[in-house]
Parts: C-alpha cells; sequence; structure tokens
C-alpha cells in the first residue's frame, strides 16, 4: 500500500511540474495593416514571427493586441522591404505551472504568425 501511495506522490507531483498547455487559434487576418488605394501589392515570400511572455497570477493572462502586433512585426522584419504581411494565420499558447505551497500559478504566453511578406508601391497602378 505504500508503494502504490509512493508512486501516486511521484505521478502527482511530475503532472504539477510539467504543467499543461493549451492553444487557440487567433483567426484569419486578411492584411497585417492598410493597402493604400491606387497600389500594387507584390507578394516576396512566406514568413513567421513569435513573440512569448511570463507572468504570475490567479487566471490566464488573454492575449493582447501589442503582442500580435509585435509577432507581425517580427515577421515582417524577415524580408527587406516588405510594407505588409498578406494571409495572416495565427495561434496562441498559454501554459501553465503551478505553484505548489501558494495559490497562484506561472504562465507562459507565445502568441506566433506565419503569412506572405508583400511589398506595396503606391499610385503606379491602371485604373479602369
Amino acid at each position: 500500500m505504500k508503494a502504490i501511495l509512493k508512486i501516486g506522490g511521484v505521478f502527482l507531483a511530475v503532472a504539477l511540474i510539467q504543467g499543461c498547455s493549451f492553444s487557440n487559434s487567433l483567426g484569419y487576418i486578411p492584411e497585417s495593416n492598410f493597402s493604400f488605394p491606387n497600389s500594387n501589392v507584390v507578394p516576396m515570400s512566406n514568413v513567421k514571427g513569435s513573440v512569448s511572455s511570463v507572468g504570475i497570477g490567479f487566471v490566464p493572462p488573454g492575449v493582447s493586441g501589442s503582442m500580435i502586433n509585435e509577432a507581425i512585426s517580427k515577421a515582417k522584419s524577415q524580408v527587406a522591404g516588405a510594407d505588409t504581411v498578406l494571409n495572416v494565420q495565427g495561434t496562441s499558447t498559454v501554459t501553465q505551472i503551478p505553484l505548489i505551497l501558494i495559490p497562484v500559478s506561472i504562465y507562459k504566453t507565445s502568441v506566433s504568425v506565419e503569412g506572405i511578406a508583400a511589398k506595396m508601391t503606391v499610385g503606379k497602378q491602371k485604373l479602369n
């Protein structure tokens, strides 16, 4: 009986130390910023960007717009001359690590985006 309790305690400790993660889709964003009227938008390359933050609290933090914008900026910076990112797909992952002695948890929030970097040339398109 004591051996079963020890093994159960080990499994419980491992589960608490390991924590748990859950992912969520941020959805589809057609473009990272406004495409100017009468502009030519030229796709350049596939890009990915990610950003993460760590905090302590009672409830999981939400994903802020500034985290999404920072991840898009990191993706855009991978291609020289890119002005926007098209067809952006984003995901967020929150990892929770509960603290054993106090009733709070450590949360790591990660945001990753991927899309197509593009360059805009303003005023060159022929209008019909």
